[in-house]
């Protein structure tokens, strides 16, 4: 996981990069997306 914050100081500003590799009945995926809070305790995956 990696975060990028912009020059903002405020934690709704941060977003999280994931990568996830993982496997699934033989079958292995690099999954990537990105999640932001959305201001309410909850994140946004875009």
């Amino acid at each position: 996981m990696q975060a990028v914050v912009s020059s903002a100081s405020s934690p709704l500003d941060m977003t999280f990069h994931i990568t996830a590799w993982v496997t699934f009945n033989e079958t292995h995926e690099v999954l990537e997306f990105d999640m932001a809070p959305n201001g309410s305790q909850h994140y946004r995956v875009d």
